[in-house]
């Protein structure tokens, strides 16, 4: 984009014809993302600021924060590597807001009465008599009350705690403007002279390029689009372009890396995804992963989590063979499964816990579904889905006759009777098999033909339904007649206690 700031939010008490005025966030990322770790460690990782090319020009990150937030970037090529923008101070900000007065008293009080109405303009005038007596010195005296309580600092850079800007409200119940928030920091600027005549011309005065950066576990289109960006994007050639022609004259625009390029590009269009190696199971084993070749601290190989919140990670708990993922915020899928699904199989793997405290612990979900494949490397829902869904909970086993925790299994797929679709409620968890004391369980689940069974520690959950009158349900836990599966992914409850897995493995029967 051309002449343009990203993240820009017109502050209209302020701008008046020919000077805009505008909040962004700051371009220092370490006061945009202050007390936010993730985005902090996310922007380590990607590190543009030691990029060959990028690294030379503006980089700013933007954005929301929190949970569920991902920083963007964007990277601005300017001439002298400097925008034509400039933060005002506090003092001016002030001057401004004195001098924005007579304007806001005309938008409030609005046109004058020109029918003949004595009753709308006896309004009229009141509300002119309450703006002029009332409202006027309440927001002098509190402007002046902070030209007074930041003395020594109004020639500092002005920064404000609302994306919305600064409203003359604000002085009229006395708030501070220049309240710093822990997590929310808008700087005040305008544009410097000239830029609002020169932006008409037939030149850009900058260029502003903006992208979603990721790191390798991101799903494939975005992590595609960012390694295009930092491999391949030529922004010397852009610079050069609009802002040193001659070195550049007669050139036509080139892509870095050309080679790599064609490379990627060619498994793209072959839709190569990454997929886990699949080659090196026996026979008869569709899926198996142990965790054994990852790191501790790393990432599970061979599956994608999104990029945001916490991540899932390896470990290995006290008390505990092997590695386990922790499991973190959001789904965790393998990468490109060979094929579907064996059409009959045995899926089974660990879940363990820490002690916990509380009358439960996290619950792991698993989802084993027929979602589609999209030309981009990500998933959909079927037109007709099919899931076969699994959730576990452990006890607190001071519970002993009554455990708190819970397992479930049931199926479900478009078309089915509300009576089935309904019937399958957690059951509770026989003699805290699973517990913060006895922390571990080998879970099975199997699929042959249309029936689907599951297996805790060996024992079998009951298959059958019953209604409030204690009338078996047909068709419990029974797929429809031809139901095959592609994917999988597991998940955790959305809170603050510990999940892991392990030693997941499916056979085909």
């Amino acid at each position: 984009m051309t002449n343009y700031i990203i993240d820009a939010q017109p502050i209209s008490l302020l701008s008046i014809p020919g000077r805009p005025v505008f909040s962004r966030r700051s371009p220092i990322s370490q006061e945009t993302f202050k007390h936010w770790d993730y985005a902090s460690k996310l922007i380590k990782q990607f590190d543009l600021e030691n990029h060959p090319q990028i690294g030379k020009y503006i980089i700013q990150y933007y954005g929301c924060t929190g949970e569920g937030c991902q920083p963007l970037v964007a990277v601005y090529l300017a001439p002298n590597n400097k925008l034509p923008i400039r933060q005002l101070t506090r003092g001016e900000v002030l001057d401004m807001c004195q001098a924005a007065i007579p304007g806001e008293i005309k938008r409030l009080l609005g046109d004058p009465i020109t029918v003949n109405n004595s009753y709308l303009k006896e309004k009229y005038y009141a509300r002119e008599k309450e703006l002029e007596t009332v409202l006027k010195p309440k927001w002098k005296a509190n402007i002046e009350k902070l030209r007074k309580q930041y003395a020594n600092s109004l020639n500092e850079p002005a920064f404000i705690d609302n994306s919305n800007g600064i409203l003359m409200s604000e002085f009229e119940y006395g708030d501070d403007i220049f309240e710093k928030s822990d997590s929310k920091l808008y700087g005040v600027y305008t544009y410097e002279d000239g830029v609002m005549e020169n932006s008409k011309k037939d030149k850009p005065l900058w260029i502003c390029i903006s992208w979603m950066p990721v790191v390798e576990t991101s799903d494939v289109y975005t992590r595609e689009l960012h390694r295009s960006m930092t491999q391949f994007f030529n922004f010397d050639y852009v610079h050069s372009y609009f802002f040193d022609a001659e070195k550049v004259k007669g050139q036509p625009y080139t892509i870095r890396n050309a080679d790599q390029f064609k490379q990627t590009s060619a498994r793209i269009k072959n839709n190569a995804l990454v997929k886990t190696n699949t080659n090196k199971f026996a026979t008869g084993i569709y899926f198996a992963d142990d965790f054994l070749s990852n790191p501790i601290g790393s990432k599970p190989k061979g599956w994608f989590m999104s990029s945001v919140g916490k991540p899932s990670v390896v470990a290995q708990p006290n008390g505990l063979d092997g590695n386990w993922v922790e499991m973190g915020q959001h789904r965790l899928t393998p990468y490109g499964l060979k094929e579907n699904l064996p059409e009959n199989f045995t899926m089974e793997f660990d879940v363990a816990c820490n002690d916990f405290e509380d009358n439960q612990g996290a619950t792991l979900k698993l989802q084993i579904n027929n979602n589609e494949t999209t030309a981009n490397g990500d998933h959909r829902n079927a037109a007709n889905p099919i899931n076969i869904n699994f959730d576990i909970t452990p006890s607190n086993a001071k519970w002993q006759n009554n455990p708190t925790g819970s397992i479930r299994l049931n199926v479900e797929y478009k078309g089915m009777d509300s009576k089935i679709r309904y019937a399958g409620n957690p059951m509770k968890l026989k003699y805290n098999e699973f517990s913060n004391k006895k922390n571990k369980a080998h879970i099975i689940i199997t699929k042959k033909g249309n029936k689907v069974r599951c297996f805790i520690n060996g024992r079998e959950l009951e298959s059958e339904a019953k209604d409030k009158y204690g009338a078996t349900i047909a068709g419990f836990n029974e797929l429809p007649s031809g139901a095959r599966f592609t994917n999988f992914y597991f998940e955790k409850s959305a809170d603050s206690r510990t999940i892991y897995l392990s030693n997941v493995k499916i056979t085909k029967e």
